[in-house]
Parts: C-alpha cells; structure tokens; sequence
C-alpha cells in the first residue's frame, strides 16, 4: 500500500488509525492497521507499507518513507 503526500508544503497527520482491507470480488478477507493515530507523514513524501496476507490483523512496519521521484 502506498500512500503519497503530493502537497509539498503542508505534512499530514492521521486523526484516526489507517487501515487497509484485503478483498476480492467485493469479499473481505482481512483488515490490518498500517499506521496509528497520531502519525505523521512530511510534506511531498511518499510511505509504502509493506502488508502481507495472513498476519492475523496484527499493525505492520512501514517500509523507509522516501521522496517521489
């Protein structure tokens, strides 16, 4: 999952926990929290989280944030 910040001046901060939903053909399989409330994401930068079926909704580590290329 991906998540890009395309403002360059302005940060986001989450005001709820993010989470992503694994489905296929409009059945859900899985709901994982990917980042908590509270977290930050810098102006124009880019966070991709890593998320793998299976994990049992436990949160998952975000992968090195990095700039948009």
């Amino acid at each position: 999952m991906i998540v890009r910040n395309t403002n360059w001046p302005i940060g986001i901060t989450y005001d709820e926990p993010l989470g992503a939903v694994y489905s296929f053909y409009a059945q859900q399989f899985e709901h994982v929290q990917v980042a908590d409330e509270g977290e930050k994401l810098g102006g124009g930068r880019t966070v991709v989280y890593h998320v793998s079926s299976g994990s049992e909704g436990r949160a998952v580590t975000p992968a090195m944030p990095m700039r948009p290329s």
